[in-house]
């Protein structure tokens, strides 16, 4: 038996192995080298694959910004609810989209377009307005990206800026549209008015007691006390590490030697200009000035007017077709005409202010501090990363915060505007009207993420207990509770009469005799437009819902007001060239940004756009 049974597993191993080489002699190994190799795909755009891997990171980046933005975990069902997926999935879509476009119309970016949008781009300058390595860094640190991936990102944006402004060029809204909207706008409408005031109302029989517990009791709502919350927070900001950072002379030195341009003070020229129509007037012009006359007596003889003073302006100042005019010369005078979009410039040099870098010695301090700062903020965001994996590890707030030596901060009670329950505000708190939110955002028991202050400071805050909302007891709320009853009463006596006086003016009777029976004062009112907030923005909304000679009321700051609309002005577009020229530019944005819209959707359709809908699902899942 035994012989047999080892017979028999020999014949099985034989053929399970015959069946094996059969079928890579049939099938080959591809298949089986390329598992893990062939990326699988969550859409196709022309051919061009949106892999799995890119959708799953860009879509978890999302989230993660989102999630410290607001303080709280972003979950798949929330991101789902705002829509974030198909969001992210779009991007990346428009994105190969774009770089098809951009591709087969021969468009691109060069690398020095790139390196001149990170120079200018005002959240990487430094203090003197220079571009700065360590703050670039630095940001892409703290928003979690890498240096090639802003690039990215950046030659994409840069390439859609392209795009868009080639389709919109041509784009413009219609006269007609914009003088219509012009017309909303600008109309203008008179009424006159009377107002009831509640305070000069007699007032009401005082109420009994009885009256008034009816009335506590049926507005509970409005005597409630707020909840409060028993909170403890972290708060860690670059200066409490501020006077722990050294810095050594040679860091110093290097900082200064590093960045040559933030210590140069530019050279400074006083300009003054006069612009021609033609070449030929701005030639003739010049051609006199250098023939020994007055600069400013060709100018006036010439154009009309004065010289334009341009002030004292360093080279970054002017406009590019000015620039070299200006600052190529060598000395102060007057330089051959040069041309812009606005004519042709004859430009004079008063005077030139030479351009120096200033000593070591002299910055010294100035350097010191940023350089401390600078560390500061290193340090911190270091402290900020081993404060989020203790957390991560399971360590409580107090003991994360032992181990980095940081102070645990406690409020006993708060409520959701900043007072305690003796109505004193509580201080200090960090970025205060965003630590209130997400101190009354986070449910009981739990702690927020750590979140970024404005200040370049972090917190977190956990809820350590809570006080629900609750109505005051009536005793303590006496006083309150009277004082809102005979506002109700005054505000019930004064509709009422403001209804009669409506009904009063449809019989026939006029505004001034109905004002002069109740005792009331008309008011002649100046013209309102549709912004107008006085005397009320709900008055001046329903005048505008009505023909001349009609009524309407509305609630006004201390009482119904009774109005009648005396004449409506409806403007004349020919006379507002600077306004139609503000909302064309408007409207001419909006359309521009639609256009590229449905490009984007016809490039989709051209080039061909496959989704997977069930390989998203699988991403989703792993959320």
């Amino acid at each position: 038996m035994d012989k047999l049974r080892g017979i028999v597993a020999k014949v099985l191993v034989t053929l399970l192995f015959g069946v094996l080489i059969l079928s890579f002699a049939v099938w080959g190994i591809g298949d089986m080298l390329r598992q893990g190799g062939d990326e699988p795909v969550v859409a196709e755009v022309a051919g061009q694959p949106v892999q799995e891997q890119t959708y799953r990171r860009e879509l978890s980046e999302t989230l993660s910004i989102l999630s410290r933005r607001i303080g709280s975990q972003v979950d798949l069902e929330m991101a789902q609810a705002l829509g974030l997926p198909q969001q992210v999935l779009q991007r990346l879509v428009t994105d190969k989209l774009i770089a098809g476009e951009a591709e087969a119309r021969g468009l691109i970016v060069t690398d020095e377009q790139i390196a001149r949008a990170i120079r200018n781009n005002p959240n990487f300058q430094g203090p003197t307005g220079q571009f700065d390595r360590s703050r670039f860094e630095q940001t892409l640190f703290q928003a979690r990206l890498s240096e090639a991936g802003y690039v990215a990102d950046l030659r994409e944006q840069l390439l859609q800026q392209q795009l868009s402004t080639a389709l919109g060029a041509a784009v413009t809204p219609p006269t007609a549209l914009v003088e219509a909207l012009y017309k909303r706008q600008a109309e203008r409408r008179q009424a006159d008015w009377v107002s009831v005031s509640l305070s000069a109302l007699p007032a009401p029989e005082a109420p009994g007691e009885a009256a008034l517990r009816e009335y506590y009791e049926a507005n509970t709502d409005a005597f409630m006390a707020p909840a409060y919350r028993e909170l403890s927070y972290l708060w860690l900001r670059p200066d409490d590490l501020f006077d722990e950072v050294g810095v050594t002379e040679q860091q110093l030195r290097d900082e200064y030697e590093s960045n040559p341009d933030a210590y140069l003070e530019p050279e400074r020229r006083t300009l003054e200009q006069a612009v021609y129509e033609t070449e030929a007037a701005a030639e003739e012009a010049y051609q006199r000035v250098e023939g020994g006359e007055d600069y400013a007596a060709v100018v006036q003889e010439t154009t009309g007017d004065t010289p334009a003073p341009l002030g004292t302006v360093t080279v970054g100042a002017l406009p590019p077709a000015l620039r070299d005019a200006a600052f190529g010369a060598e000395s102060a005078g007057v330089v051959a005409p040069v041309e812009s979009s606005f004519g042709w410039h004859l430009i004079r040099i008063e005077a030139i202010e030479e351009g120096e870098t200033a000593g070591f010695e002299q910055v010294r301090p100035e350097i010191e501090q940023a350089v401390k700062r600078r560390e500061a903020v290193d340090a911190l965001v270091s402290i900020v990363n081993q404060l989020d994996d203790e957390l991560a590890s399971g360590a409580s707030l107090e003991e994360a915060a032992g181990k980095l030596d940081v102070q645990v901060r406690e409020i006993a009670a708060i409520d959701s505007q900043g007072y305690d329950p003796e109505g004193e505000v509580v201080t200090p708190l960090p970025q205060r009207e965003r630590f209130l939110t997400q101190a009354f955002e986070t449910p009981v028991g739990e702690q927020s993420l750590v979140l970024e202050t404005e200040q370049g400071g972090y917190f977190l805050v956990r809820v350590d207990g809570e006080r629900p909302a609750a109505p005051r007891a009536f005793e303590s709320v006496r006083d309150e509770v009277e004082q809102r009853w005979r506002r109700e009463q005054r505000q019930d006596a004064a509709w009422d009469l403001v209804d009669r006086l409506q009904q009063r003016l449809g019989e026939g009777q006029t505004l001034a005799k109905l004002a002069e029976d109740e005792g009331l004062s008309v008011t002649e009112g100046e013209p309102l437009q549709r912004s107008t907030q006085e005397p009320s923005a709900a008055l001046v909304q329903a005048l505008f819902e009505v023909g001349e000679g009609e009524s309407v009321t509305a609630e006004g700051p201390d009482g119904p007001i009774l109005a009648v609309l005396r004449s409506i002005e409806v403007p004349d577009p020919a006379e507002a060239p600077d306004q139609l020229a503000t909302i064309r530019q408007d409207l001419t944005q909006r359309l521009r940004s639609d256009v590229f819209d449905l490009y984007l959707r016809a490039l989709e359709q051209r080039l061909g756009v496959q989704v997977y809908p069930e390989r998203i699902d699988r991403v989703l899942a792993g959320f």
